[in-house]
Formats: C-alpha cells, sequence, structure tokens
C-alpha cells in the first residue's frame, strides 16, 4: 500500500514538473504580435516619433502668445520610457515558480526610451517650458526611475511618484496651482502626452474632449499588456 501511495506521489510530482517544462518551453516561443511590433518595426518607432513630432509642432503654435509660465505633462511608462523588455522577460521567464516582479524590473534603471521622447522633452524645455512627469511608479522607486530617465537624455524639471494620498488628476491640479513643486511656481498646463486614456483627465470619455485629441491631447501606440 505504502508503495502504492509513493508511486502516486511520483507520479504526481512528474506531472507538475511536465506541466511546468510545457508552459516554459510554450511562453519561449509564443508569438505575441502586440511586443514584436514593439521592438522589432520600423513601423512602430515611425508612428512614435510622427507623433512626437506632430506634438512639437502644436506646442510651438500653441505657446508661441503664451506669456504666463506653462508646462507639458507627460506619462513614464511606455511613453517615455518602454516597458517592452520587461514583458519579453514576463514571455520567457513566466513560470508556475517564477516571474519578474515588477518593481524589481524597475530597480535596474535601464529600461530602453520611447522613440521621439527625449527630443521632445528637450526641445519643450528650449521653448521656455516645464516639463513635468507624472507616474504610477511609487517613490521608493525615484532614485532608479531618475537614474534611467538620465541615462536615455530625457530632460524633466519634475517627477511626480504615486502615493497613498496622490493620483494623476491630483497632481495636474496641484501643478497648475503651484502646489506640486513649489519652486516652479503655478504652471498652466498646455499639453498631455501618454500612453493610455487614464493618464488624461476625464478618462476615456474621448467623445466630449475629441478636439482635444491631436491637438492638447497625444497618446502613444501601446498594444502591449500583461
Amino acid at each position: 500500500m505504502k508503495t502504492n501511495l509513493k508511486k502516486t506521489v511520483l507520479w504526481i510530482v512528474a506531472g507538475i514538473f511536465l506541466v511546468a517544462a510545457v508552459h516554459w518551453a510554450a511562453a519561449q516561443f509564443q508569438y505575441r504580435r502586440d511586443i514584436i511590433w514593439t521592438t522589432r518595426t520600423d513601423e512602430y518607432r515611425l508612428v512614435c516619433r510622427g507623433i512626437y513630432n506632430s506634438a512639437l509642432e502644436e506646442l510651438e503654435e500653441i505657446t508661441a502668445d503664451l506669456r504666463r509660465p506653462w508646462a507639458v505633462v507627460l506619462d513614464v511608462d511606455d511613453t517615455l520610457l518602454s516597458s517592452a523588455e520587461y514583458r519579453i522577460a514576463l514571455k520567457r521567464r513566466r513560470t508556475i515558480f517564477y516571474r519578474p516582479r515588477w518593481r524589481d524590473w524597475c530597480r535596474r534603471g535601464d529600461d530602453p526610451a520611447v522613440p521621439g521622447g527625449a527630443g521632445f522633452t528637450r526641445k519643450a524645455r528650449e521653448l521656455g517650458g516645464k516639463v513635468v512627469l507624472i507616474t504610477n511608479r511609487q517613490e521608493e522607486l525615484r532614485a532608479p526611475t531618475e537614474k534611467n530617465l538620465q541615462l536615455r537624455n530625457i530632460e524633466y524639471d519634475a517627477l511626480l511618484m504615486s502615493g497613498p494620498d496622490t493620483s494623476k488628476t491630483i497632481w495636474r491640479e496641484k501643478v497648475e496651482k503651484g502646489t506640486a513643486v513649489p519652486d516652479l511656481g503655478p504652471l498652466k498646463i498646455v499639453m498631455l502626452i501618454g500612453d493610455k486614456v487614464t493618464d488624461f483627465p476625464h478618462g476615456s470619455d474621448a467623445k466630449q474632449f475629441a478636439r482635444k485629441w491631436g491637438q492638447k491631447y497625444f497618446i502613444i501606440p501601446n498594444p502591449m499588456r500583461p
């Protein structure tokens, strides 16, 4: 009886390892069009650069006669820094035993830049504006995030992190009131750039604000999801 029980346990353990091995192998060779399009195609790079070029043209027009201090607000992940390498790590290493953690990945501080973003931030500052970054990353990730942004030549005047008493909406209000970063003072937000509708006021209620898309609001393509 004990021998049969041991055999059953061994078969169960072997089955678990077999499932894990198959799962790992499938992840290695899984064909994910979203990651491939984002990391390997000229089309993705051209689309991103085109959006940032269009945003810069609009920004020059919007601020040409603006006399009060102003700012552009940008998201970080998949707007300025690409999370594609993290998605690839998830695909390659996700097993029933292990998967990369987002916070640990951010601490590496070496994500690649989204094409066109660094040049946009530099030129926005050259026009006399402030570049404000608002991210869902937690405050504990400030140092590696700053390192990563510097590594990719992304310029900014303020990096506002997520916290228990903040949200992107609250941060935007504080930027305009001058309480987000007191040294900057009140700033008129003239443009927002992100990769999903939650990076913009009113979320997905795009119909009501349709005329702002491509003028004040610009969205970077991001087909990747966990």
